[in-house]
């Protein structure tokens, strides 16, 4: 989960990008995907996220901390293990831990403190080494996605927008794959018909076993073969995909399937050959890799 403005689902702490309006342009950028129908961002962390949705500056007892398992998280993990009073004073007296605790501005005496307030110490610890530094991004990222009014629709609809913006790692639904398709055939009791059914099952086939046991290909590689996105956007495509077959091909003809992803259309040749759908994969699969959306060979 990473890019030239983020990494790890937080901006990349940069002041020359701040002050080259670096996030601004992403802003504009992410907004204009998704109302255009295109790929959401989909890089974000939660913290981010809700920050990103806020009108008013994060504090610290807003955040939910991820897993702690960093290295450069060692020492407030230390802290954040603790499970009595003595281990938390204890923990606290370590020169590492001294310096954490000035860097937050801590008033309290670290041999007295008590459990009570130790999630608020670790907060406020994680706030100030991943959070803080993260702000001018963020607000320069939420005025960026202002254009059209969306940054107020994004702050009074979070829930809806989650899934744009933090990263997940789902893969992409079967069902929700077949059911962009549409496929065209020729007219019912024509031989034709006959045989681009069985090509489409084959075709289905393959798409069954590379959902359940992916292996060179995936569903991913395919849609974005056909479309240009790995992902259904949000709002979806501005139709379905049509699955058109060529027939009168020359003899021994092996051609590979093509796609425009601007007409949302894949074509697959009839070939007698292909008779499996073991055999359909490697089509497919050597058309994604030669990556020829717009040619025959």
């Amino acid at each position: 989960m990473c890019s030239a403005l983020f990494v790890n689902g937080v901006p990349i702490k940069s002041v020359m990008l701040v002050a080259n309006n670096a996030f601004f342009k992403a802003g504009r950028l992410m907004v204009s995907s998704i109302l255009q129908g295109g790929p959401s961002p989909c890089i974000l962390t939660d913290w981010c996220y809700s920050a990103l949705c806020s009108k008013s500056i994060m504090t610290p007892k807003d955040i939910v901390i991820p897993i702690l398992n960093s290295e450069e998280l060692t020492e407030l993990k230390k802290i954040d293990e603790v499970k009595s009073d003595n281990e938390l004073q204890t923990v606290l007296m370590t020169d590492s831990a001294l310096d954490l605790l000035e860097l937050i501005g801590y008033q309290g005496v670290p041999s007295k403190e008590k459990m009570k307030n130790k999630d608020l110490i670790v907060k406020s610890i994680y706030y100030k080494l991943y959070v803080e530094p993260s702000i001018p991004a963020i607000e320069q990222l939420r005025e960026g996605m202002d254009i059209y009014g969306f940054a107020d629709v994004l702050h009074n609809n979070p829930t809806s927008f989650r899934e744009c913006f933090v990263f997940n790692d789902k893969n992409l639904d079967i069902d929700d794959f077949l059911n962009l398709l549409d496929p065209q055939y020729s007219p019912t009791g024509s031989n034709r018909r006959e045989k681009e059914l069985l090509i489409y099952k084959h075709f289905c086939d393959m798409v069954d076993e590379c959902y359940n046991d992916p292996q060179e290909l995936k569903l991913e590689n395919i849609l974005m073969f056909m479309t240009g996105s790995d992902k259904i956007p949000e709002i979806g495509f501005d139709s379905k995909i049509e699955i058109e077959f060529l027939h009168g091909c020359r003899e021994n003809c092996r051609c590979f399937p093509i796609a425009s992803t601007c007409a949302l259309t894949f074509t697959l040749p009839v070939h007698d050959y292909i008779q499996s759908p073991e055999i359909m994969s490697q089509v497919v699969l050597e058309a994604v890799i030669q990556g020829i959306p717009f040619g025959r060979v």
